[in-house]
């Protein structure tokens, strides 16, 4: 299911705006432990802090607002002036707008002709000897990004495009692990130019991930697809442009 993905969890404080009003924050259980984490860069704390967020909870959260349909691939879609038919397996769904959303395999911008720009990431799941503090980024032992460690839940996720061994390394020399408890392969969003955003057509949005909307330095990518699903829905209500309200949340 979508909350099985690997994820680390980090969304900066302004994302719980678009969960909840703020006299509500308090009632949503959306996080892990610690709810907040301390941000350091290379060990050094630089100030921010994020809310440790609970992708499984966050799902089922929003879900409680709409209908879900799981194990359904689009294999392609017509457009006209007022609707959008989907074509789902061997059927097709009619819909005034389609939102894509499915993250950074998406099969609704591959359908653009263009897949997410990505890089293959490994993620450890450890139980430390030393509860590290902080949400650490190390941008020393990755060739071309860098290595985090995340204390979640009395674990710690530690992961990086570092080579496994390397990483383990620094897991060690960081906080000592007693043992790895699960280990996790994926993809990440990598974008290096406005051209790997997609924002997709008049009547078919993409946001997230899978219009390429992270953060190009730290990957953070919660608050963009947030950002961005707000943007999307006042495309919808009122008319807005959607492309010209996406360069408003920071990214293009």
């Amino acid at each position: 299911s979508p909350y099985d993905k690997p994820c680390g969890g980090m969304a900066r404080i302004s994302c719980i705006d678009f969960l909840a009003h703020p006299e509500f924050i308090g009632e949503l259980d959306l996080f892990n432990t610690p709810e907040k984490v301390q941000f350091s860069i290379d060990g050094i704390k630089t100030g921010t802090e994020f809310y440790n967020i609970n992708r499984k909870k966050i799902y089922q959260h929003l879900s409680r607002y709409t209908s879900v349909m799981l194990n359904t691939k689009p294999t392609g879609f017509s457009e006209y002036d007022d609707h959008v038919d989907v074509f789902v397996d061997r059927d097709v769904v009619q819909a005034k707008y389609v939102i894509g959303a499915d993250g950074v395999y998406s099969q609704v911008r591959r359908l653009f002709g263009n897949a997410v720009p990505s890089i293959q990431v490994v993620q450890y799941v450890v139980d430390p000897v030393n509860m590290p503090e902080c949400f650490d980024m190390n941008t020393s032992i990755s060739p071309s990004y860098y290595a985090w460690a995340i204390p979640v839940n009395g674990n710690v996720l530690l992961g990086s495009d570092a080579s496994c061994k390397t990483l383990l390394e620094y897991g060690k020399e960081k906080f000592g692990i007693n043992s790895i408890i699960r280990t996790e392969a994926y993809s990440i969003a990598k974008i290096t130019s406005q051209k790997d955003i997609i924002t997709g057509s008049k009547r078919i949005l993409l946001v997230g991930e899978a219009a390429g909307l992270v953060n190009p330095v730290t990957g953070e990518g919660i608050y963009y697809a947030l950002a961005s699903a707000k943007s999307a829905v006042s495309t919808i209500a009122f008319g807005n442009d959607y492309r010209n309200m996406i360069t408003n949340i920071g990214v293009m």
